[in-house]
């Protein structure tokens, strides 16, 4: 089992099935590298949803404050 983890947190395993004969070290290494590229793809993935949400939030924000400006331009 490799643990797949990102920066402070676990974000699940890569099991493969025990007791295969032949296994090497390189084998070994390889799913390490692969479990690694998994949590960077995840981390990625959080990272994308995260800025998406903060994007729309702002742009959001920035439509209630046009519209705020233009209702208070119309009550002048």
């Amino acid at each position: 089992m490799v643990i797949l983890w990102s920066k402070d947190r676990v974000l699940g395993g890569l099991v493969v099935a025990a007791g295969l004969p032949g296994i090497l070290a390189a084998d070994i290494n390889l799913l390490i590298a692969v479990g690694s590229q998994i949590s960077n793809a995840i981390d990625r993935s959080v990272l994308y949803e995260e800025t998406r949400q903060a994007y729309e939030n702002l742009r959001r924000t920035q439509e209630q404050l046009l519209h705020s400006e233009k209702m208070a331009a119309s009550a002048n």
